[in-house]
């Protein structure tokens, strides 16, 4: 019993280790982050841009992990006052709840400020990419006309609005962590682009058939595991979703290659 359970203690951490290195695949897909890297100057930006990238992500994470730690000790200690119950009901509070009991109130308000505005800056970029990839991509492709400039900038405007519309919807129906919504947002968009993105980059023989598999078996299968098979198989839907989806446009790319 003893082994079964040292067993189990042990497959459990490696979960644990690997789903949290998941999130790495998303990055390769990211709609916000792939249109920075196309809008540098000249390739000898990529140098510098990657250092800062590694850095910035580094600094990040590093104190997102920090806060819950050392929030969960403050609550321990009984540093947080009145506020260990706002924690207690909601774990995600565990930031700005800190920051209001243990800094001034003037100090306190420019680092939450810091905090959202970086939130509001990844929305806008979201919303950004989804309604200039209709307008752009789609729209332009359907029609194979120019649109005038007045009207496109009108449809941007229109679908800006109508995806910030369904995005706050969503959030208010579905009943999930901030933690939760992210990654599985995460997880479709990685798994989707993800594959494709690399292959084009680094496989010679990558098709258009394999993308299309990348970018349908990626959003399916992150619905799909998402929904049935994360938690009783204790893998994370943007590992699961990101392998499904990478193997699928692999195979396709070798059943239907490109004519020559």
């Amino acid at each position: 019993v003893a082994g079964t359970t040292a067993t189990l203690a042990k497959g459990a951490g490696f979960l644990l280790v690997i789903n949290g290195l998941s999130w790495a695949f998303g990055y390769t897909g990211q709609p916000q982050l792939l249109n920075r890297m196309m809008a540098m100057r000249d390739p000898d930006s990529t140098r510098r841009a990657r250092g800062v990238a590694i850095t910035w992500t580094l600094l990040a994470y590093v104190g997102a992990f920090l806060i819950g730690i050392i929030g969960f000790k403050f609550v321990q200690a009984g540093m947080m006052g009145e506020g260990a119950a706002a924690i207690a009901a909601d774990t995600e509070k565990v930031m700005p709840v800190m920051v209001m009991t243990l800094l001034n109130p003037l100090l306190a308000g420019i680092l939450l400020s810091g905090a959202v505005s970086a939130m509001m800056s990844t929305a806008s970029s979201q919303l950004i990419v989804v309604s200039s990839s209709i307008t752009e991509d789609l729209w332009s492709n359907v029609t194979r006309r120019p649109i005038p400039e007045r009207r496109m900038l009108f449809l941007n405007k229109f679908l800006t609005l109508m995806v910030g519309v369904v995005a706050f919807i969503l959030v208010l129906t579905m009943e999930d962590t901030v933690y939760g919504l992210v990654s599985y947002a995460w997880s479709g968009i990685g798994a989707s682009f993800g594959p494709a993105m690399i292959l084009l980059l680094f496989w010679k023989r990558f098709s258009r058939a394999g993308v299309y598999a990348s970018l349908i078996t990626g959003t399916l299968s992150a619905i799909i595991w998402k929904t049935w098979l994360a938690d009783p198989t204790g893998i994370s839907e943007r590992l699961a979703s990101y392998l499904i989806a990478f193997s699928a446009a692999v195979l396709f790319s070798l059943l239907f290659p490109e004519r020559k």
